[in-house]
C-alpha cells in the first residue's frame, strides 16, 4: 500500500490516498497505475503525472485478482462506416487489417475507455461523419453495458 498525495480531476486540491497498486499500463498517451483506492473501496486508475508525493509504502491486505475490470478480457468489433462508399470501405478494412470488414480487437475492459477515446469511438460512432470517422463499434450496447456497469461498481 502506498501513502500518496494525487491531483484528481474532480477536487480542487492534491489529496493524501491510500492506494494499493497491481498493474501498469499506457492508453497511447499516459501512464497509469491500476490500484485499489482504500477511500473510494474500489479499483481505479492513477495518472502517474498527478501523484505528487509518495509518503510511505507498506503491506497491503488487497488480492489484486478481486479486480474484475482489469483481468476480463472485452472484445470491441470494429468494422468500416456503413456511410462510408464500397472503395473506401475496403480502404478502410485494409488500414484496420479487418477480415469481412470486420476487426476484433480484445483489450482489459479497464482499458477499454482509453482505446475507445484514442480510436475516436467514445461517442456515437454513427453520428460522426464517415469521412471524419471512418470506422463504428458495432458491439457499442454491450461494451456500453460492460463498461456503465463498471462505472457503478
Amino acid at each position: 500500500m502506498l501513502q500518496v498525495d494525487y491531483q484528481s480531476m474532480n477536487r480542487p486540491h492534491p489529496t493524501s490516498r491510500a492506494i494499493s497498486p497491481h498493474a501498469i499500463a499506457f492508453d497511447g498517451f499516459r501512464w497509469h497505475t491500476r490500484a485499489y483506492c482504500h477511500e473510494n473501496k474500489a479499483f481505479r486508475d492513477f495518472v502517474f503525472a498527478r501523484i505528487l508525493k509518495v509518503h510511505k509504502s507498506s503491506a497491503t491486505p488487497i488480492d489484486p485478482r478481486k479486480d474484475g475490470a482489469w483481468h476480463h478480457v472485452l472484445k470491441l468489433i470494429l468494422a468500416p462506416h456503413p456511410k462510408l462508399t464500397a472503395a473506401q470501405k475496403r480502404a478502410v478494412a485494409l488500414d484496420y487489417g479487418m477480415k469481412r470488414d470486420l476487426k476484433v480487437v480484445r483489450t482489459r475492459q479497464a482499458l477499454a475507455f482509453y482505446l475507445l477515446r484514442q480510436l475516436g469511438l467514445d461517442h456515437n460512432g454513427h453520428a460522426a461523419e464517415a469521412k471524419a470517422q471512418h470506422i463504428v463499434l458495432v458491439n457499442r450496447d454491450e461494451v456500453a453495458r460492460v463498461i456503465n456497469a463498471q462505472d457503478q461498481s
